[in-house]
């Protein structure tokens, strides 16, 4: 009996996160994430308000990693199986993320996105079109020294360059 290998498609290799694993990090500090939710505000994505769920997250969190993950290219079965092996592998890179977080006093929270999967999302925070968003982890710090607070009216106004600084992980 032979070995199948599955060596990783192109599109997994071609940028600066040029690795052969399907899955990518994109980690946001907190400035970016308070950014992030400015963003989203302005924009009208997924038509957000201040008390949207997603909006009080980004507000609240020291940190937030969108994991995503490469499908790949065409629809043949063996895509099909491999596509099943990058969302098995990519949901593993996530829980280790979890557990990390966890076993450093960090409180975590994984979500799926929701809006965070939008094209304007993907674009604030420098995110190839061809990747998928498997999910949001959100990490809190241990303690807060002072609380957050979070209007529309304090937004930045160069908003979208300081996303774009989102740093990218595999």
């Amino acid at each position: 009996m032979g070995t199948v290998s599955f060596p990783a498609n192109k599109i997994h290799r071609q940028n600066e996160l040029d690795s052969c694993v399907p899955w990518r990090f994109y980690a946001l500090d907190q400035a970016s994430c308070l950014t992030l939710a400015h963003c989203l505000l302005d924009n009208g994505a997924g038509n957000v308000t201040e008390d949207s769920t997603i909006i009080r997250m980004l507000a609240a969190a020291g940190s937030v990693v969108l994991s995503t993950w490469l499908p790949e290219p065409d629809h043949s079965s063996k895509a099909q199986h491999m596509n099943e092996e990058h969302l098995a592998g990519t949901a593993a890179a996530v829980q280790n993320l979890l557990l990390a977080g966890e076993a450093r006093d960090l409180q975590t929270y994984w979500s799926s996105g929701g809006v965070l999967a939008s094209s304007e999302c993907f674009k604030l925070c420098g995110i190839p079109t061809e990747q998928k968003l498997l999910g949001a982890i959100f990490m809190f710090p241990p303690k807060q020294t002072a609380p957050l607070t979070f209007t529309k009216a304090n937004c930045a106004t160069n908003a979208a360059h300081r996303i774009a600084g989102a740093r990218g992980y595999h």
